[in-house]
């Protein structure tokens, strides 16, 4: 405080010195030089003129600034020295102050102090009998809630609550007894004003246990809205207990004082000394008394492991880390120039920065707690149902640390304004004027966009996502059979990502035009510019609109839904996304294939309500026909009837009788009806029963061969050729041809998803 003032005295005495010495030798300057301006002017253009016109004016307007600012030092300086003569003169007349201030708080009556000390005695006795008789019920009220304990955050909150009227009930009933006590003691009218400025004391030191009590709960665990243990709550508690005892006691005692004519100077200086200075060093003294608590509560650890890993590990920069450690250091620092600050304000005078000053220092001592008051409602507003989701445990502590990020803006901006306005700054004027307040709306409306766009875009997701089946894992995925066709998902869980998607673009869209409108920017020109772009790119991306208009439609309809096992454009697979320009197929061989939905012509959904599989086997040519088709009746029974596969079958499995003939075999036809997925698993099983069955009834397959016919040696051929022997390349060369028709054979048949033949055959009938 001394360096302050030293600094002041001699600022303000170099400018004294200094100021009119330049002012006077600028006006001679200008007086010799006018006649050398003039003719310089003469010869420029109007033009020319209002430009050297507006840099003067400029010129003169810092000029101007630069001397307020000197002429304010200045001001400050003499203040200063004025402020100070005065205590010094005030404390000098201090017999005469002391013995005023007595004659007006205690009168002319003999012993007035035992005697105020004694009404004192009384009053508030009298005030704790009437609270004990009016609150008896609110006190078994109050010990019913102290053996309460939830960990339901709406039930705290209704305790808190409950307990904070019936608490500040109690102080009411007392406050009533007690300004009974006093208005009804008529003969003592002189000793009033003391008593009401104890009761006044008493008062708010009350109001700050009930609420020190309600928020700490030192005896109540269960309905603590703080993680902390019931020791560490009880001595948070007992300092704030004496704070309060500090602010309301001393406060209440020089305000007596100035009302009974005590110089407001020395008042002002007794409160700087008996009042900042105790609370500054008591609030340094619990900072680093508490400051490992303080720290666990802020590193408090809530969410999953695996989250908290990942934020850490993004956030935990070199410069968070010396914050987090040298942090009671920064803010004793912090206190003490807000103490310095806020001294030299009201030894100056300056009452009304005095309370500017105060707002920064009150929000600087609150916050902690507010802040984490509000983390632990954050903690309890995400455990909220419709929050709830698949992946909403992992986007839990971004949603913590955006709303957190933003009620910490909040308060850091109220306390940086009323800070820069008590060091003259003018904060205040400056946003009271046009610009000020526009950019103050233009930052409050975006803040407060982004942070309901946010919020929404939340909620939105999580009720999405619920309705949402949960996706298959890496390892899940890889442990598939390599095979289509599976159920598909519901249509309201095919539009669901694309209504996620479109719902996306509405917010993002509408958060810019609100942002751009809170900047002033006209919107109208905007839009219709827009417009005008949209359809040039309409004509210029034709292709990308009929993609997205042939997929409105495709989706309409209902063609296919994700999940499903499509045949489409020649492509085949699994729909395993759905955007607004095209979906993605995933063979069952493993392939992505993308599909713009222009391309589509016909969609064939092989996953749609049932599935019918046709199964064929080579059997030789004197095969008994009626036995093969009793078997195969038998082993279709026998699955059905199958607790594993029976609950899928919608017609079992039958004989359909022989439809081809082949060189080497009878071709015989067998069929099932299921639900879409199971077919493959079903064919399966019933290819291993049927070979079984056949196997055991003495039924063998045909081997699949191809008969080449060569000349033989002393035959027909051989008399036409005269006995030439046939030389032993063409033999080969015929086998090899012999092979290769057999293997294009083999492959064809062997196709599990060629089923374009089968799907259109006409059934004979069951056979």
């Amino acid at each position: 405080m001394i360096l302050f003032a030293v600094s002041y005295f001699v600022l303000g005495w170099l400018m004294i010195a200094i100021v009119p010495s330049s002012a006077n030798e600028v006006a001679s300057s200008q007086i010799n030089d006018k006649t050398s301006v003039e003719a310089e002017i003469a010869p420029l253009s109007d033009k020319e003129v209002r430009a050297l016109l507006i840099d003067k004016m400029t010129a003169d307007a810092e000029s101007r600034t630069k001397q307020h600012m000197f002429n304010t030092f200045r001001d400050q300086a003499g203040l200063f020295r004025q402020r100070f003569q005065e205590i010094k003169n005030s404390l000098q007349q201090w017999p005469e102050i002391s013995d005023r201030l007595s004659q007006g708080i205690l009168g002319e009556q003999e012993d007035a102090f035992t005697l105020l000390l004694m009404l004192t005695a009384g009053m508030l006795i009298f005030g704790i009998i009437v609270e004990k008789v009016l609150g008896i019920k609110l006190n078994q009220f109050n010990q019913r809630i102290l053996t309460q304990e939830s960990h339901e955050w709406s039930t705290v909150l209704g305790y808190f609550v409950l307990r904070v009227c019936f608490n500040l009930m109690s102080v009411g009933f007392f406050a009533a007894g007690c300004a009974l006590f006093v208005f009804g003691i008529e003969q003592f009218e002189g000793l009033e004003t003391a008593m009401l400025s104890v009761l006044y004391a008493v008062i708010n030191i009350r109001i700050a246990y009930v609420l020190s009590r309600a928020i700490f709960a030192p005896h109540s665990k269960g309905i603590r809205p703080l993680p902390l243990h019931c020791l560490d709550a009880a001595r948070f508690h007992r300092w704030v207990i004496l704070f309060s005892v500090i602010y309301f006691a001393m406060g209440e005692i020089f305000s007596l004082a100035l009302a009974q004519g005590v110089p407001q100077v020395l008042n002002d200086f007794a409160i700087i000394v008996l009042v900042g200075v105790p609370l500054t060093i008591l609030v340094i003294a619990f900072t680093w008394r508490e400051r490992k608590l303080i720290a666990e509560l802020f590193q408090e650890k809530l969410v999953k492991p695996e989250i908290l890993e990942k934020s850490e590990k993004k956030d935990c920069s070199t410069a968070i880390q010396i914050v987090a450690q040298a942090w009671p250091l920064l803010f004793s620092f912090w206190i003490v120039a807000l103490w310095g600050v806020w001294a030299m304000n009201l030894i100056a005078g300056n009452y009304e920065l005095v309370d500017k000053v105060s707002i920064a220092w009150w929000i600087t001592l609150f916050f902690p707690l507010i802040d984490r008051i509000f983390y632990r409602l954050l903690l309890k507003v995400i455990t909220l149902q419709w929050l709830q989701s698949r992946t909403f445990p992992e986007r839990s502590y971004r949603f913590v640390h955006v709303l957190q990020l933003g009620f910490r803006i909040l308060l850091i901006g109220t306390a940086i304004v009323a800070l820069a306005e008590s060091w003259g700054f003018g904060a205040l004027a400056i946003l009271n004027t046009a610009v000020g307040q526009r950019v103050i709306y233009a930052a409050v409306d975006i803040m407060i966009t982004l942070l309901t766009a946010y919020i929404a875009w939340e909620v939105i997701h999580s009720l999405i996502e619920r309705k949402l089946p949960e996706p298959l894992s890496d390892e899940e995925a890889s442990s598939l059979e390599g095979e289509g066709g599976g159920t598909g998902a519901s249509r309201v869980e095919t539009f669901l990502p694309l209504l996620r998607t479109f719902l996306l673009a509405v917010i993002v869209v509408t958060v810019i035009i609100t942002i751009l409108q809170s900047l002033g920017v006209q919107i109208g020109p905007l839009i219709a510019g827009a417009g005008v772009v949209g359809i040039a790119i309409g004509f210029g991306a034709q292709k990308l609109v009929q993609d997205i208009i042939s997929g409105v439609f495709f989706l309409w309809d209902d063609a296919f839904r994700r999940g499903e096992y499509i045949e489409a454009a020649g492509l085949r697979g699994t729909v395993e996304h759905i955007s607004v320009r095209s979906m993605r197929l995933r063979h069952h061989l493993g392939a992505v294939q993308t599909l713009p939905y222009s391309e589509i012509a016909t969609v064939v959904n092989l996953s749609r309500d049932w599935v019918t599989m046709k199964l064929e086997l080579r059997l030789p040519y004197d095969t008994d026909l009626e036995k093969v088709r009793k078997v195969i009746k038998k082993v279709g029974q026998q699955m059905a009837e199958d607790p594993e596969y029976g609950q899928h079958f919608l017609l079992p499995l039958k004989s359909q009788g022989v439809t081809r003939v082949e060189e080497s075999a009878l071709i015989v036809r067998m069929k099932f009806t299921c639900k879409p997925g199971e077919q493959w698993v079903i064919r399966r099983e019933a290819y291993r029963r049927v070979k079984e069955a056949l196997e055991s009834n003495g039924i063998k397959f045909a081997h699949r061969e191809v008969r080449v016919r060569l000349p033989e040696e002393g035959g027909e051929g051989a008399e036409a050729t005269g006995n030439i022997p046939l030389p032993s390349h063409i033999a080969k060369s015929a086998a090899a041809i012999a092979a290769v028709l057999a293997a294009d054979e083999i492959k064809k048949q062997n196709r599990i998803d060629d089923n374009k033949a089968d799907s259109f055959d006409q059934d004979e009938g069951d056979v």
